[in-house]
C-alpha cells in the first residue's frame, strides 16, 4: 500500500498556516478607537478604524449582516465629519453670496456680486442676450476653423 501525497489547495494552506484572530474583541477595539478619535476631531484616524471594523465584519458575517450595522453607521458619520471639514475652505469662500432664494431675507440688501434675472431690467435682459449670443457665435467660428484646419491637416502626412 502506498501512500499517495495529500493535495492540499491554497486556500485551506492559508487557513491552516495564518493564525486565527478573534475578530469580535478585534471590532470592538476598532469601534472604541474610532469613537474615540472622532470625539477628539480625528475624522481621518476615525475613518481608517471604522473602516478596517466593516472590512472584518464583512469578512466573518457578509457586507449585509446585522453585525455591520453599527460600524457601518459610525464609518459613515466619520465620513461626513472628515467631508464636512475639507468643505470649510469652500464654505468660507462662498460666505455671504445669496445660494437659494429660500436663504434670503426680503428686507436685507445684497453686496453686489450675484443679480437675480427677474430683477433685470428689460433692456439689461436683451443687451446680455446679445452679448451671450455674440460669444457663442465667435466660438462656434473657431471651431469651424479648428476643424477644417485639422481636416487639411490629416491627409498631408507622410511617411
Amino acid at each position: 500500500m502506498t501512500d499517495s501525497p495529500k493535495i492540499v489547495d491554497a486556500k485551506e494552506e492559508k487557513e491552516e498556516v495564518a493564525p486565527s484572530i478573534d475578530v469580535d474583541g478585534e471590532v470592538a477595539k476598532l469601534l472604541a478607537d474610532g469613537k474615540r478619535s472622532s470625539l477628539l476631531g480625528e475624522a481621518n484616524t476615525a475613518c481608517d478604524r471604522f473602516q478596517e471594523a466593516c472590512k472584518l465584519l464583512a469578512e466573518k458575517y457578509g457586507e449585509t449582516a446585522d453585525e455591520c450595522g453599527d460600524a457601518s453607521f459610525h464609518y459613515g458619520c466619520a465620513l461626513l465629519d472628515l467631508a464636512r471639514m475639507e468643505n470649510g475652505v469652500l464654505g468660507n469662500a462662498l460666505e455671504g453670496a445669496k445660494l437659494d432664494e429660500s436663504e434670503t431675507d426680503e428686507g436685507t440688501e445684497t453686496d453686489g456680486k450675484f443679480e437675480s434675472a427677474e430683477e433685470m431690467k428689460e433692456e439689461e435682459k436683451k443687451m446680455v442676450e446679445d452679448q451671450v449670443a455674440k460669444a457663442l457665435e465667435e466660438n462656434a467660428e473657431d471651431l469651424e476653423i479648428k476643424m477644417k484646419k485639422s481636416a487639411d491637416n490629416e491627409g498631408s502626412y507622410s511617411f
